[in-house]
């Protein structure tokens, strides 16, 4: 904010949005600049100001510039004392004429092709089959704004200080989506050659401003809204990679993560539509998303992702208020189907099994190998009358309140296991079964079978998979089967490298 003057000597506030950082004095005493379809907004203190909403709706004058009004000019207008973004924006001239342009920012999309998808505007479909695990593509973001921590970025602590309010969805935001929204209109403003790679994607129902992106005046025209819509529809929160870690945590502990430290848009990636029932999944890695198959995908299928973490309650309003869809998939459907009752029985035994995992995790206690047992009775019984709510097989819809017991109940047993091969031949058995509720098809992977372990078909990709994986592979060690030990690991590899998009670490 600012007090400017017109040539009239009329004095005004000036209020501008979406700006180069605070750290950058742009209106300084005696500059000058033009306003493009001025308008006067009330201010909190009743009085009126000049707003600017949009980037190039505002016009910074050098001093020696035929537009400036004859009563400014001074001395000066001596061409020897050109402002260093003069040369900027000749130096960006050159580069124009030159016709250089910028290189492109997905380094593998040789399996994909965007074209329409019905209704649904354009997405991603594969032009070969791919296996579960492959790698489909690798993008680095074309705007990405990283929240370091509790109000703090790279730039001290700015991110705290940005507020969105979205009328049309009745919210506020702060953090990294407000910040990232003012970096993607400063980078396009700056770099008009770059608007093409977002002006194509979905807005909603919002009608962009007459022009918007055309060259005037030498600058693009950018409409701040229509980003923001932009941001909103496309951009992806991503949260800090998890590594395995059930051997180290308390058993129980809330691995979904509601807060994304991180925001970004990735131009390429953003094409993707939803399914509960998804077949790829976005891991990142810094500013970079990389994307591998979840299942086996046949030639000339779309790809999809799932936009809203599956245990949230109200992400069917979500995706009608946020995308303007109602989710029709038979996980949606079953939820419809599923009365208030029985998901409040679900989550009532839940809570009650997680009290008798967080005692089982710790050996019982000083219950000793009796009491050890007697939670494991119990446990087994509270997710045997938690498989009575459902009605669905798990061939047609994840079980996924169920699988949340098994996986807890296999990890406590992991760490009860300690050398007991009685609790690790349980661990087997419990953590097969919380596979198998995501619809997993694995071939055998009891003791004592000639068969081995075999995936023959990878299903859902649930939070804490990795840790499952990796209870299995710890329990199949302490009985002795080796083998089946290393199928298990091999399997946390591949759910390494899909959640978490590397496996190199993975040790």
């Amino acid at each position: 904010m600012a007090i400017v003057e017109d040539e009239k000597s009329e004095v005004f506030l000036l209020q501008l949005y979406h700006q180069v950082e605070m750290t950058e004095d742009i209106l300084v005493p005696g500059g000058i600049l033009i306003i493009k379809d001025p308008y006067l907004k009330l201010t909190a203190d009743g009085r009126h100001g000049l707003r600017v909403d949009h980037v190039s709706d505002a016009v910074f004058l050098l001093a020696h510039d035929r537009r400036v009004p004859s009563c400014w000019h001074s001395e000066l207008t001596n061409p020897q004392l050109k402002s260093a973004d003069f040369w900027k924006t000749k130096g960006k001239e050159f580069l124009v004429n030159q016709d250089i342009r910028p290189q492109l920012n997905i380094f593998d999309v040789g399996s994909l092709l965007i074209r329409q998808s019905g209704s649904r505007g354009r997405g991603l479909f594969t032009t070969k089959a791919v296996k579960t695990g492959d790698l489909m593509f690798c993008e680095k973001a074309f705007a990405y704004a990283f929240h370091e921590g509790e109000g703090t970025s790279g730039d001290s602590s700015r991110l705290t200080m940005n507020l969105l309010i979205d009328i049309n969805a009745n919210s506020f935001t702060s953090g990294a989506q407000p910040e990232l929204i003012t970096m993607l209109v400063r980078k396009l403003y700056r770099n008009p050659s770059q608007t093409s790679a977002v002006k194509g994607l979905h807005c909603g129902s919002y009608s962009p401003v007459q022009g918007t992106f055309d060259i005037i005046d030498g600058m693009p025209v950018i409409d701040s809204f229509l980003l923001t819509r932009i941001l909103l529809l496309n951009s992806f929160g991503c949260k800090f990679p998890e590594k395995a870690g059930a051997l180290k945590r308390p058993v129980g502990i809330d691995r979904l993560g509601n807060v994304f430290p991180s925001l970004g848009l990735w131009t390429f990636a953003s094409h993707m539509h939803h399914s509960c029932l998804s077949n790829a999944f976005c891991s990142f890695i810094g500013d970079m998303t990389i994307v591998r198959a979840i299942a086996d995908i046949p030639v000339d299928a779309e790809i999809t992702i799932q936009y809203l973490n599956p245990f949230n309650p109200q992400r069917q309003q979500k995706y009608i208020i946020n995308w303007a869809f109602a989710c029709d998939c038979a996980m949606c459907e079953d939820d419809d189907h599923t009365s208030d009752i029985v998901i409040a029985k679900r989550k009532r035994l839940g809570e009650s099994l997680q009290q008798l995992l967080r005692l089982l995790s710790r050996r019982g206690g000083s219950s000793g190998t009796a009491g050890i047992a007697s939670l494991i009775r119990k446990s087994s019984d509270l997710l045997a009358e938690m498989e009575e709510t459902y009605i669905k097989p798990t061939e047609e819809v994840p079980r996924l309140t169920l699988w949340v017991g098994y996986r807890d109940f296999a990890c406590a047993l992991t760490l009860t296991g300690a050398g007991l091969s009685s609790n690790a031949q349980k661990a087997i058995e419990i953590g097969l079964k919380a596979l198998r509720c995501l619809r997993f098809v694995i071939e055998s992977g009891s003791l004592g079978s000639n068969q081995g372990l075999v995936v023959k078909k990878w299903g859902y990709m649930a939070p804490g998979e990795l840790d499952c994986w990796i209870c299995l592979k710890t329990a199949y060690d302490c009985t002795g089967s080796h083998e089946l030990a290393l199928a298990a690991e091999g399997c946390a590899k591949v759910c390494c490298r899909i959640q978490l998009g590397e496996a190199e670490t993975f040790q």
